[in-house]
């Protein structure tokens, strides 16, 4: 697993053995940073179910100015903060050890881009994207990219949230959601 473009392109991601991440593909997370370029330059990020922070280093490299990458498993956080460390980053990183449902209390500040990659195996982490928004962790233009299995998408939405765009490369699929605001003139989501 390798950084797929910027600053960083080229260098490898720490993994632990025993395959308890499931790393975006690189050609998925090219698409999805050519989907998302004009967010992620100077963007404060937030990389839930971080794995092996193949999402959160990429927006790094690619001119996000901070990642809050969030992990349950103990040696995987470890992991993320050798790979800052070993890039050089350790600075533009912070790393919370707990489950990303439980960890919202201890986030500080907005977010413009939220990633959620949970397991597939669970169901749409929907409470979680509207504890995200209602209590104040989003900036107006933020965007939630959920990346899910494919032929699951996102069905029941908070009132709070649309999907913007939905999307899929092979078995993985990828939703994009934004806040419904006030002043929002979307009636329909955009599906692709």
């Amino acid at each position: 697993m390798i950084i797929t473009g910027g600053s960083l392109r080229g260098r490898k991601l720490g993994v632990l053995s025993g395959g308890r991440t499931r790393p975006t593909p690189a050609r998925v997370k090219e698409a999805l940073f050519s989907i998302l370029a004009t967010q992620v330059p100077g963007a404060r990020v937030l990389d839930l179910f971080a794995g092996s922070g193949a999402l959160g280093f990429e927006a790094l490299s690619r001119g996000a100015a901070e990642v809050v990458f969030v992990e349950a498993h103990p040696p995987t956080a470890a992991m993320l903060r050798e790979t800052a460390v070993r890039f050089g980053i350790a600075e533009k990183c912070t790393i919370i050890c707990g489950r990303s449902e439980r960890s919202v209390s201890r986030l500080q500040g907005t977010f413009r881009l939220v990633f959620a990659d949970p397991p597939y195996a669970l169901p749409a982490p929907l409470p979680l994207f509207e504890e995200l928004t209602t209590g104040g962790f989003l900036d107006d233009d933020a965007v939630i990219v959920y990346e899910h299995q494919a032929q699951r998408g996102v069905r029941e939405l908070p009132a709070v949230l649309a999907v913007e765009r939905q999307t899929h490369w092979g078995e993985v699929g990828v939703s994009f959601l934004r806040k419904v605001s006030a002043h929002s003139s979307r009636d329909l989501p955009r599906v692709i």
